[in-house]
């Protein structure tokens, strides 16, 4: 069966993907020539922390756990295990952090209240005054 998929962003290639383990001829197309579009709304983020608990954060496991397996089959797709960062400059922030990391999915999700030297060690890059920042070990990105 030949299947075509219309779409070469993060969405379109996953479905591209499953239909070539399944034994599919499969076309994909793209408008653009480059790599320079995003799937939906999402930009390639391989979204963790930021899901519900319970089946929507499994989903999100679970899609994580395949993108990084269809990145080691594929090294040009740009698969990403990066993690992310949120600065956190005010007491409030801290104690949403703090409520997130005593969750109990939080090992899930890879959670970690940081220093801010800590946060800095990670990314460099940031820059500002922060107290703390909240590590999500699982967030990853792939490129579009």
């Amino acid at each position: 069966m030949r299947v075509i998929v219309v779409g070469a962003g993060v969405v379109g290639t996953m479905h591209a993907w499953h239909a070539v383990s399944r034994g599919h001829e499969v076309v994909q197309i793209e408008r653009e020539s480059e790599a320079r579009g995003a799937s939906l709304r999402n930009f390639g983020q391989i979204w963790v922390s930021g899901r519900a608990g319970g089946e929507e954060l499994e989903t999100a496991l679970r899609a994580r756990e395949l993108w990084e397996s269809l990145g080691e089959q594929v090294p040009g797709l740009g698969f990403r295990a990066c993690g992310s960062l949120t600065p956190l400059r005010t007491a409030r922030e801290v104690a949403v952090a703090e409520a997130a990391v005593a969750r109990t999915d939080a090992a899930a999700r890879g959670y970690k209240l940081l220093a801010a030297d800590e946060a800095r060690a990670i990314n460099p890059a940031l820059r500002g005054a922060f107290t703390a920042a909240l590590w999500c070990e699982r967030d990853a990105a792939v490129e579009p």
